[in-house]
């Protein structure tokens, strides 16, 4: 038997939110019989792990330095490159992930002749930016959603945006994690001390500049508490910085990126996330599959995730003390908010993501 061929297409050779989304459901397609995969990666390099993660699911994994995340004149030789092995490669459907292999993608399998599904994690002309921006951004993701085959969304907030879609051409498919139970590698209960973790990016959309606030007031009111921090970004420099200024070394811990999940959650007992924006965050689930109860900004897609006050704790407002007393809730509770977690683990699992996707190539596949 002949087996269909989907191209996935990211931005970056490091495995975070989206890319981990992909690992997954590529992973998924190993074990089915009626597909295979490739794969474009954008972005200057290919960390180590990407590659050999990817090796083990993929047929073929195509680099294309140009698919940036900034626009310019790149943007052309990426569409050419992708063009190219769309053309060589011939696969039976592309799908695309995050805003930038979404645009390119999108209209290299348009101009291939080749059906097209894409994923929206995350948005461009989110509020963070000026309304001028928000509006030049829309437009120009308005053009490869119309000629796109289908678009899935990872949460119902974003569905607001694309209402002048047919509803048949649009879906939405939650993330999901391995949800299998690994709380037993950890504390059932904290101790005495506040144990907090932020996992992410060091980037403006994870708005790590405000743990530090949120540090300090916790310091200030006399609670013992230590934070890791695991990420990278280009907010790194600024965030030592600060961390250096407010004299808090010793109460925070950087640790860079780390790939390996048991040593994050198995490192801290409440997940701390302050998010600008989020369209899902991953990040909730696999905590949650630890034990582990979140506290996060209500912005975007996280109440779809989080339900407050049950299995985690929402702030609506970017106040240090607020986020303070959302900890200080948690840690008290900490037992009833770890029960309730089970919610969030049944609603997100990694089968129910993959079976939905493979519906949806097979839903594509049979339109004429």
């Amino acid at each position: 038997m002949v087996l269909k061929k989907i191209l996935y297409i990211v931005r970056d050779g490091k495995i975070s939110g989206s890319q981990q989304v992909v690992l997954n459901i590529c992973n998924f397609l190993k074990s089915d019989n009626n597909f295979k995969a490739d794969l474009i990666v954008g972005g200057e390099k290919i960390d180590n792990d990407f590659f050999r993660e990817f090796s083990s699911v993929v047929e073929n994994i195509y680099h294309v330095p140009s698919l940036k995340r900034s626009i310019g004149k790149h943007d052309f030789k990426a569409l050419i490159s992708i063009m190219r092995i769309i053309n060589q490669t011939k696969p039976d459907l592309i799908h695309t992930h995050s805003t930038k292999p979404g645009i390119i993608g999108r209209l290299a399998g348009y101009f291939s002749g080749y059906k097209t599904i894409h994923t929206v994690h995350g948005i461009s002309y989110h509020k963070a930016q000026s309304v001028i921006k928000r509006l030049v951004y829309y437009l120009i993701e308005i053009i490869p959603t119309l000629i796109g085959t289908k678009l899935t969304l990872v949460n119902k907030y974003y569905g607001k945006y694309y209402r002048f879609l047919p509803r048949k051409k649009l879906s939405v498919i939650y993330n999901g994690v391995d949800t299998e139970d690994k709380s037993y590698k950890r504390k059932c209960e904290p101790d005495g001390q506040i144990k907090l973790g932020f996992v992410g990016r060091l980037e403006h959309q994870k708005n790590p500049l405000f743990l530090v606030d949120i540090a300090n007031e916790l310091r200030k009111n006399g609670i013992d508490f230590h934070l890791e921090i695991y990420g990278e970004g280009n907010l790194q420099a600024a965030l030592e910085e600060k961390l250096k200024e407010s004299n808090l070394s010793d109460l925070v811990r950087l640790n860079g990126w780390e790939t390996d999940k048991d040593i994050i959650f198995t490192s801290f007992d409440i997940l701390l996330a302050p998010s600008n924006f989020e369209a899902f965050g991953l990040i909730f689930v696999e905590a949650a599959s630890y034990g582990v109860p979140s506290i996060a900004s209500s912005v975007e897609g996280i109440p779809e995730v989080i339900s407050n006050g049950i299995n985690g704790e929402l702030v609506s407002t970017f106040s240090s003390k607020a986020y303070v007393d959302g900890i200080l809730k948690i840690f008290n509770g900490y037992s009833t908010y770890q029960k309730s977690l089970f919610i969030m683990l049944s609603r997100f699992s990694l089968n129910k993501m993959n079976t939905k996707y493979i519906r949806l190539y097979e839903e594509v596949l049979n339109e004429r």
